[in-house]
C-alpha cells in the first residue's frame, strides 16, 4: 500500500500547543470516539466509558534526564568556545552514548565537550568519537549507573522541541514529564498519555473492576523526528527497546480468551503490543528492539481501544492512530478537536478511539 504522508498533514492554531500540563492530570479532557460517535468529557470520568474486566496496559518507562546543556572548548588559545545542546539516544557501548546534538557540524572527533547546568558546580566531559550523518558517539568514560546519578544533577528532561523553543527548560519538567509509575529507566521521552493518570483515578478503575499491567517501551528522540521516505519505505521505524514478562504476556491473553477488552493506554503500548503479537494473536514474553511502522491497512491482533493525546502532523503517530481508527475517522475527530479547542501534543489533552477496520484513501476530506 502507497501512503502519501502529506494526507497525515493539518494545521493547528498555535494557542492550541499546551505548553505546560494542567494542575490535577487527570482533569485534561478526553474525546471519545467509539461506535462513531463523539462525546466530550474528561479524563476522570475514563471508567464511565470502560467496562469492568477490561485491561488497561500502561508504559512504566521512567525518563531520564537525558537533554544536556554544554560548552565545546576550543582546542587552540585563540580560538573560540562553542555552546552545545544534547539529547543522549541509548548507549552503544560502555560509558559511549548515541546522542543528538547541535551544532553538530562545528563538532569534530576529538573534541572534549563539557557539561553543566546553571546553580550547580557539578560537570560532566565527555570526548567526540564518532559523527556520523544522523548522530554523534559521545565517550563519557562512566558505567551506566554512575552517568544516571549525574544527569540527575545537571540534566534537563527532554522536553518536545516544540515545547523548548517557545518556553525554555524548567525545573519542574523533572516531574511534570514524567508519569507517576515510571519505574524502568531508558526513555527519552514520555509516554505521553499515561500523564493524564493520578492515584486517584488508578484506584477509581480497580474499585471498578477495570484491570490494569505494565510493560516497558523506552521510548526514543525519534519520536520527535520526521518521517523519511526511507521509512515509509521499508516501513520500518527508529528502534526503541522493549519489554513485556510473561505474566503480563499471560494477562493479555486472558484477557483476550475471555472476549473481554484490551485498552492500549499510548502509541507505545500499542506500538510494543503489535509487534509482540503472534499471527493467531498470542502474546509471548519480549524483551528485545522494535523498529514496527504502523501505517494504515495494518492487521490489529491485540488491541481494541486506544488511549492516546492528539499529534504532529505528518508523524508515525499520526498514521498510527489513522490506522486504529479510520483515516477519515481520525481526520474528523481531529478537526472537531481544534474547533472545540482541545489542547495538543504531549501536555495536551487525549481521545478514547476504538478499532475501526475502514479502508484508506489518500481523498482529503
Amino acid at each position: 500500500m502507497v501512503v502519501d504522508l502529506d494526507q497525515f498533514d493539518f494545521s493547528l492554531p498555535e494557542e492550541l500547543i499546551a505548553l505546560r500540563p494542567k494542575k490535577a492530570r487527570s482533569e485534561s479532557k478526553l474525546l471519545v470516539g467509539t461506535n462513531l460517535t463523539k462525546v466530550e468529557s474528561v479524563v476522570s470520568n475514563l471508567s464511565d466509558f470502560l467496562e469492568s474486566g477490561d485491561l488497561l496496559v500502561f508504559n512504566n518507562t521512567k525518563v531520564i534526564p537525558a537533554r544536556l546543556i554544554g560548552i565545546r572548548r576550543s582546542r587552540t588559545v585563540s580560538g573560540k568556545d562553542c555552546k552545545v545542546s544534547a539529547t543522549l539516544l541509548h548507549e552503544v557501548s560502555k560509558g559511549i552514548w548515541s546522542v543528538l546534538i547541535k551544532p553538530k557540524k562545528r563538532l569534530l572527533e576529538g573534541d572534549k565537550i563539557e557539561f553543566y547546568k546553571e546553580g550547580q558546580k557539578d560537570v560532566l566531559v565527555a570526548n567526540v568519537v564518532k559523527k556520523d550523518n544522523f548522530s554523534l558517539l559521545l565517550d563519557f568514560n562512566n558505567a551506566k549507573m554512575d552517568l544516571l546519578k549525574k544527569l540527575v544533577k545537571i540534566g534537563h528532561m527532554p522536553i518536545p522541541p516544540y515545547i523548548e523553543k517557545r518556553r525554555g527548560l524548567k525545573d519542574t519538567d523533572h516531574k511534570d514529564y514524567q508519569t507517576i509509575f515510571g519505574v524502568e529507566e531508558g526513555a527519552v521521552a514520555s509516554p505521553t498519555a499515561s500523564l493524564h493518570f493520578d492515584e486517584a483515578l488508578l484506584n477509581q478503575l480497580k474499585n471498578r473492576g477495570i484491570n490494569t499491567a505494565f510493560i516497558t517501551l523506552h521510548v526514543g528522540a525519534g519520536t520527535f523526528l520526521p518521517v523519511s521516505d526511507k521509512q515509509l519505505n521499508e516501513k520500518k521505524l527508529h528502534k526503541e527497546f522493549g519489554k513485556i514478562t510473561k505474566e503480563v504476556a499471560r494477562t493479555i491473553n486472558e484477557t483476550k480468551k475471555e472476549g473481554r477488552r484490551v485498552v492500549a493506554v499510548g502509541t507505545t503500548v500499542l506500538r510494543l503490543l503489535e509487534t509482540a503479537a503472534e499471527k493467531k494473536g498470542i502474546i509471548k514474553e519480549f524483551n528485545s528492539f522494535t523498529e514496527l511502522m504502523i501505517i494504515p491497512g495494518f492487521s490489529f491482533k491485540i488491541c481494541d481501544l486506544l488511549l492516546t493525546n492528539f499529534h504532529l502532523p505528518k508523524s508515525s503517530l499520526m498514521m498510527l492512530v489513522s490506522s486504529f481508527y479510520g483515516y477519515k475517522n481520525t481526520r474528523d475527530l481531529y478537526t472537531y478537536a481544534i474547533d472545540k479547542g482541545f489542547q495538543f501534543y504531549s501536555f495536551g489533552d487525549c481521545m478514547l478511539v476504538d478499532n475501526c477496520d475502514h479502508e484508506y484513501s489518500t481523498k482529503s476530506t
